[in-house]
Parts: structure tokens; sequence; C-alpha cells
């Protein structure tokens, strides 16, 4: 009896190292996807703020250039002129905000479409947010 209990001591002890493998494996595993995840974040982050950066840079470069185009023209370099073109470039910035704005609006009404055509080819109903019956139990 004592051979056929270490033999079944035994195998319950490999049972068990490979249960503790595979509890590393899936640890190791979610480490790599949250390093992955914290790398892709901040690598979107910082694209975020270079993006940013860019636009006030191309900003300033138009109302630079704005004020540059008007004064001459007009033949004074401060003023009422500057006073003109920092409406100007105020009212640029504006129209540019608005514009983003709205292309966000429409961005996410795009994708809340495409998600509710997902769920009506998934079967759910949209005004109670039940899954349907399939067509063919009807």
């Amino acid at each position: 009896m004592s051979g056929y209990e270490t033999a079944r001591g035994g195998s319950s002890r490999g049972l068990l190292y490979q249960q503790q493998q595979q509890q590393r494996e899936q640890q190791k595993q979610q480490q790599q996807q949250q390093q992955h995840l914290k790398k892709e974040n901040r690598r979107k982050r910082q694209n975020r703020i270079w993006r940013q950066k860019q636009k006030e840079t191309a900003a300033a470069a138009a109302a630079a250039e704005l004020q540059t185009l008007i004064s001459p023209v007009l033949g004074l370099a401060e003023g009422p002129v500057s006073a003109c073109c920092c409406f100007l470039v105020h009212l640029l910035l504006l129209l540019q905000q608005q514009q983003q704005q709205q292309q966000q609006q429409q961005k996410q009404q795009q994708k809340q479409q495409q998600q509710q055509e997902q769920q009506q080819q998934q079967g759910w109903c949209q005004t109670c947010s039940k899954k349907l019956a399939p067509a063919a139990a009807l």
C-alpha cells in the first residue's frame, strides 16, 4: 500500500506543479499585457501632446503671417491694425475649433451608428436593449 500511496502522492504533486506553472504563465502574460497597455497609452498621450503643440505652433505662425500681410497693406504697424489682426486671428481660431468640434461630433455619430448596426445584426432590440429571438424562431 505504501508504494501505491507514494505513487498517488507523486501524481498529485505533479498536478499541483502543473497548476502552479499555469498560474505563473498566466501572471506573466497579464504582466506583459499590462506593460504593453502602459506603453501604448504613453505613446498615445505623447502623440496627443505633440499634435496639440503642432496646432498651437500653426496657429501662432498663421497669426504672425496674417499680421505681416495686413500691416504693410494698410501702412500701419500698430494701433487699430494690430487689434484688427488679433481679432481676425481669434476669429480664425474660433472657426477652427468649431470645425474640429463638428468633425468630432460626426465621428461620434458614425461610431454610434456602427454600434447600433452591429447590435441589430446581433439581434438586440434598440428600444429595450433585450436580446431578440432569431427570425427563424418567429
